[in-house]
């Protein structure tokens, strides 16, 4: 599932920067695609419902807090800057995944201990039929090793056995790690971040249909667009008063 956050942009010629973002193995950010749109782009939506997930969707992944300083700059700039802050980005979390020695990244072996210790407490697990089980806690769960289900339904949505399955897989002898989805294996992170980024010159002769002026857009300020600068929060004056009484 893909995130899609937005952010105003306050150069020259304004405009609006879309990210498609995505979450990786480890929890990371992980951005699929960016455009840079003209400010009057909600004219060109023909679905309001669509727009309103773009706005919506991803409001823990803010766009905004990222590009703080490019959000200034002319379209060139800006899209070297995200390009370098993104290679930077890769580089970094390839030389740390190159210091982990466990099968799966990081975070998801945090999740799969915690469950791990979870179900070896309070669990009543009853064979049904070749891998099938029935666990009880406070309510009772069927569990289908071979097909990864559980009425629970936490196999399927975050792709880690829940504490259930662990206790079904206790009773018979399988290590849970093996039945975690491949996408948290720690090759399969490195492969994610292997993708190699091509170098751009800072200057490139135009020749031919590329050598042309390309003239800015004709931009106009709308009444509810946001303030460039942030009101200043006016230091409040104090009154000193004395107590006659005193």
């Amino acid at each position: 599932m893909l995130g899609l956050d937005g952010t105003f942009l306050k150069g020259t010629y304004l405009g609006v920067l879309l990210a498609a973002i995505d979450l990786d193995a480890n929890g990371g950010t992980f951005h699929v695609a960016i455009a840079v749109l003209v400010d009057n782009f909600k004219r060109t939506w023909k679905s309001k419902v669509l727009l309103k997930e773009w706005w919506q969707a991803a409001s823990a992944l803010s766009t905004e807090s990222w590009i703080l300083e490019e959000r200034e700059m002319p379209l060139i700039p800006l899209c070297e800057n995200l390009r370098i802050k993104l290679l930077k980005r890769w580089a970094e979390r390839q030389l740390e995944s190159e210091q982990w020695d466990s099968v799966l990244v990081p975070k998801a072996q945090d999740v799969l201990n915690e469950r791990i210790t979870k179900s070896r407490f309070g669990y009543n697990v009853i064979w049904v039929v070749d891998i099938k089980y029935k666990v009880h806690e406070e309510m009772a769960h069927a569990v289908d090793l071979d097909a990864r289900t559980c009425t629970c339904r936490v196999w399927r949505n975050s792709g880690f056995p829940c504490t259930y399955e662990i206790g079904a897989m206790n009773h018979c002898h399988l290590h849970p790690l093996y039945f975690c989805e491949p996408y948290f294996r720690v090759q399969a992170y490195r492969t994610t971040y292997a993708t190699e980024f091509h170098l751009v010159p800072d200057s490139v002769p135009l020749t031919g249909a590329f050598n042309r002026i390309v003239y800015p857009p004709i931009t106009k300020r709308y009444l509810r667009r946001p303030k460039k600068q942030r009101r200043q929060t006016e230091e409040k004056s104090t009154k000193v008063y004395i107590c006659k009484y005193s």
